[in-house]
């Protein structure tokens, strides 16, 4: 075949081309970049396709050389699965076709020569397979505050005074409170609270109160819940609001307690006692208190009666005696049971014994203080209050959310 006619040929096929309109696009090879290669006749065709013969877009073909597995070109699969790689040397390929999702497949070798340029490698069928891909960790802060509609959250674990303070320390830093003098803890204005613990109502009064605040370490409450206008379910007991301190799971006291007297000159006594357990699933509260009092008196009265002939003279003179005392005790006590079952109980009594004893003596004079009459009177009371008691055991039940 001489030029002038492998010219009319090229001149024939492009003008065949044209009459035939643009052909569907079909994923072409690319050369790798900072790879040459000389331009050859070989092709390489084939359609890649799922098992149940659906077409995989985008899935990658590499070719690469059979004796030392060196990147030859590539492409990519075409919206129909179909790739055709052209301008091959003739050699000896292999190629590898994968896709995120898939289980990647190799073929055998694949040679191509001058008389058997062409390779038609029909339906590639990639089989999917679960992706294995590392576990990733995310990490998300509270909110150091959190505004709902009857409440203002304060996330405490990340306070400076958390760390190196106690519970009165912590419930200063918070904007809604402020602590007197003697550590009462008061709503900004001097609006009474009732502190809680934990959603309950603490037991402890006044000066218990505040030193059990000052002993409970600031780095073991979570968040501070400060509700201004509690609703009657909360059961505010008449308090400007309500303070809950909601404490780090798993949190531990062991036990610990307190004892206080006083007395006055007015002959009156007073003794209180607390004790407090809190490990594990048992958290108890539980105080136990006594006064005394006692009372001596003497009086004298001397009154002279002008309006009796004669002129009568009366004198009164008493001696009593005045003894009393009492006693109150008190526990609060929650068991968790299970991961969402709590069982609550308290209880309070008191009992209290009274007696008063009196002489009165009575007389009777003329002026020259001779006895016209004398007589006494004598009283004796007694009153004894029993024990009087009150004993309530509940349960709740509540869904825990997740702690983020």
């Amino acid at each position: 075949m001489n030029c002038r006619m492998v010219l009319a040929l090229v001149v024939i096929a492009g003008l065949a081309g044209l009459a035939a309109g643009p052909a569907a696009p079909v994923a072409v090879a690319q050369t790798p970049p900072g790879s040459e290669r000389a331009a050859g006749p070989g092709r390489i065709t084939g359609q890649v396709t799922d098992p149940e013969g659906r077409a995989l877009e985008t899935a990658a073909i590499e070719v690469r050389t059979a004796s030392d597995s060196a990147l030859v070109t590539g492409a990519l699969t075409d919206g129909n699965g179909q790739f055709r790689i052209t301008g091959l040397a003739p050699g000896r390929y292999r190629i590898r076709v994968s896709l995120l999702g898939y289980r990647p497949r190799s073929s055998e070798t694949i040679e191509l020569t001058a008389e058997s340029p062409a390779a038609e490698l029909g339906t590639i069928r990639l089989e999917p397979v679960a992706l294995e891909v590392e576990g990733i960790e995310a990490v998300a802060e509270r909110a150091a505050v959190m505004v709902q509609a009857d409440r203002t959250i304060y996330n405490t674990s990340n306070m400076p005074v958390a760390s190196a303070g106690n519970a009165t320390d912590v419930l200063r830093a918070v904007p809604e409170l402020e602590v007197d003098a003697d550590n009462n803890v008061k709503m900004r204005g001097n609006q009474p609270v009732a502190i809680h613990l934990n959603g309950r109502p603490m037991p402890l009064r006044g000066e218990q109160l505040a030193n059990f605040l000052q002993q409970l370490p600031g780095d073991r409450i979570e968040r501070i819940k400060v509700m201004p206008n509690p609703s009657a379910r909360h059961d505010p007991e008449g308090t400007g609001g309500i303070v809950n301190i909601v404490l780090k799971e798993n949190t531990d006291f062991g036990l610990s307690g307190s004892f206080s007297a006083n007395a006055s000159t007015r002959n009156r006594w007073y003794a209180n006692g607390r004790l407090n357990y809190q490990r594990g699933r048992l958290t108890l509260f539980s105080g136990l208190g006594g006064n005394l009092f006692r009372n001596d008196s003497r009086t004298h009265d001397l009154r002279e009666n002008l309006v009796t002939v004669p002129v009568t003279v009366i004198e009164q003179n008493g001696v009593s005696t005045n003894r009393s005392w009492g006693w109150h005790a008190d526990w609060t006590a929650e068991l968790r049971v299970g991961r969402q079952a709590t069982l609550w109980s308290d209880a309070w009594m008191f009992g209290s014994y009274g007696h008063n004893d009196g002489t009165t003596d009575y007389g009777i004079f003329d002026v020259d203080r001779a006895v016209r009459e004398r007589y006494n009177h004598v009283t004796e009371s007694r009153s004894l209050s029993g024990i009087t008691t009150s004993v309530s055991v509940s349960s709740r039940c509540s869904s825990r959310r997740r702690r983020s």
